[in-house]
Order: C-alpha cells, then sequence, then structure tokens
C-alpha cells in the first residue's frame, strides 16, 4: 500500500491540454461521456462538441439544433447572433475553452480545426435532489450522496473534478439486469496495468 502511494505521490495532471483546441479534444476523445460530430445545417456543416453527462439534451435539441438546421450563416458570429440564448461566448483562449467544456458549455467551431469556437452554456437539470449521504458520515468534506442515475453521479464527479484527463470506460453487467457501469481514472496517473483488471 505504501509502495503505491508514493507512486501516486510522484505522477502530476497537467491542469491545461495543449496550446490549442485540437489538443482538448484528443484529450477528451478517449471518454465515452464525450460527444464530437459535424452537425449538417442548413447551408453547410459546422462541429458540435460537449460532455453528455454535463450538458442538458433537451437544452440542446429544444434551443440549439432547430436553429441551426432551420438558418443560413457564413461564420461563428452568425451562429452567435441567431441562438436565443443568453450565455453565450467566441473564444480563442484554450483554457477558457476548456474551463467551460468541463462546466456545462457546449462547443461549435465552424470548421473542424477553427482555432476560434463559440461556447454556449446547457446546463443539466437534475430529476432529483441530490442531497446529504444517509448511510455515510463525514466530517470534513461535501455533504452530496449519490442518486440511482449514473449521469447524475458522473455529473457529480466531473464537477469535483473538472480535467480532460479524467476518463470514462462504461461497461453493462448482467446477463438480465443489463446495468451500466461507468470506470473513472485520471489518464497519467492511473496505473495502465490496472485497467484489463477492473474492467
Amino acid at each position: 500500500m505504501l509502495k503505491w502511494l508514493n507512486q501516486t505521490k510522484k505522477k502530476s495532471i497537467k491542469h491545461n491540454t495543449g496550446d490549442n483546441i485540437d489538443d482538448l479534444i484528443k484529450a477528451l476523445k478517449p471518454s465515452k461521456d464525450f460527444n464530437r460530430f459535424e452537425f449538417e445545417t442548413k447551408n453547410g456543416s459546422c462541429w458540435v462538441s460537449y460532455l453528455k453527462t454535463m450538458v442538458s439534451p433537451d437544452f440542446i435539441h429544444r434551443d440549439v439544433f432547430p436553429y441551426l438546421t432551420e438558418h443560413s450563416f457564413t461564420n461563428i458570429d452568425d451562429i452567435k447572433n441567431l441562438l436565443p440564448v443568453e450565455q453565450k461566448l467566441i473564444t480563442e483562449n484554450v483554457m477558457e475553452i476548456q474551463k467551460k467544456i468541463m462546466s456545462e458549455s457546449i462547443m461549435i467551431q465552424f470548421n473542424e480545426h477553427d482555432t476560434k469556437c463559440l461556447l454556449i452554456s446547457a446546463v443539466t437539470v437534475e430529476t432529483r435532489q441530490v442531497g446529504m449521504p444517509e448511510v455515510e458520515f463525514t466530517v470534513v468534506g461535501p455533504k452530496e450522496a449519490f442518486v440511482e442515475s449514473l449521469d447524475t453521479n458522473i455529473n457529480l464527479i466531473r464537477k469535483r473534478l473538472p480535467l480532460p484527463q479524467l476518463q470514462l470506460k462504461e461497461i453493462e453487467v448482467g446477463k438480465l439486469s443489463k446495468t451500466r457501469i461507468a470506470i473513472l481514472y485520471i489518464d497519467g496517473i492511473a496505473n495502465q496495468e490496472n485497467g484489463p483488471i477492473v474492467e
């Protein structure tokens, strides 16, 4: 046990993923809850990226996608002016982009490798209030408990650890129940040799 603690202390993670958006996307891509796709629009296409456990799918399908398909635009500024959403920001700052994607925002790029992108706040609304733990007791630390929804629980973890290196793998267990199980780890810290053992 002591040997394991000493090994984990030596490893460290970077809080930024690189100098450009492509590096950020490369860091997020292995995670099962990261979505990136080309979205067909009226006069072309744009690229949409987000963490599905951090954003509201209802918001995306109700307030973003319909406007992208029904209207024409020629650049990212046109998309910003088109969408009837309050919290939106155009930026090239990679640290700002990383912070927003890790905290409930959608990233839209006019072209796949554009450095300039539109960030739209799409906060997910929880279906059940996250409350105090009833079984566990802590003196110091957060007073939040996991709930039945796997996506809500992943959302809680991602809020506490807003790192692109936090990776997610999903597996199904049970022949009848087909229960979704998530394995979360921090890439660069987790011992890769333990991966097959856990899975």
